[in-house]
């Protein structure tokens, strides 16, 4: 009888052995497929930042950009992983390059969606092209920013057409004038 308890107790140990090792092993395979995850969703999100005919970055939550497609780094010339901090404002044009730093400071700051019109010079060329920037802060569950999602859009020819209407409405109220007289 003695050996039957010892034998039942040994078999009820090495069960909860068992259990709590299966249970090391769920969490452990838990964490595997969490890691999985999120190295597809981050190669799945690359890959598409990557077909997307825009410039495409993203930023940490204190703003300082983490990675750029390489149509960013074709278009401007600068690489796809920077590590110094606005460092990409060398490919936004002189004359544009104080007011986007500040309204992206403002952003995250204020941590709303920064929209930006700027020209962004051209990389063997020289050129500068007018672009239309959106970033939108990404939060975690708790609300806070964890990262900044943004694209350049080339709206140069966009811009070129709105800069040929407001010369012809300018000669239309000039001959209107001169008419008037």
């Amino acid at each position: 009888l003695q050996q039957k308890a010892i034998a039942l107790q040994t078999e009820l140990s090495m069960r909860k052995e068992i259990e709590v090792k299966l249970r090391q092993n769920e969490e452990q395979l838990k964490a595997v497929r969490d890691s999985l995850e999120k190295a597809y969703q981050s190669d799945h999100y690359r890959r598409l930042a990557e077909a997307m005919p825009q410039l495409v970055w993203t930023a940490r939550s204190d703003a300082t950009v983490e990675y750029f497609n390489q149509r960013w780094s074709d278009y401007s010339g600068l690489p796809a992983h920077r590590s110094e901090p606005f460092t990409w404002l060398d490919a936004i044009d002189n004359e544009d390059r104080g007011n986007v730093l500040k309204s992206w400071q403002a952003a995250v700051r204020d941590k709303q969606v920064f929209v930006s019109e700027h020209r962004i010079i051209r990389h063997g060329d020289g050129y500068s092209r007018w672009h239309l920037c959106r970033a939108v802060p990404i939060d975690d569950e708790q609300g806070t920013v964890i990262r900044w999602f943004g694209t350049e859009t080339d709206i140069h020819e966009q811009k070129q057409l709105q800069e040929d209407l407001a010369r012809a409405r300018d000669m239309a109220e000039r001959a209107n004038e001169t008419k008037s007289m």
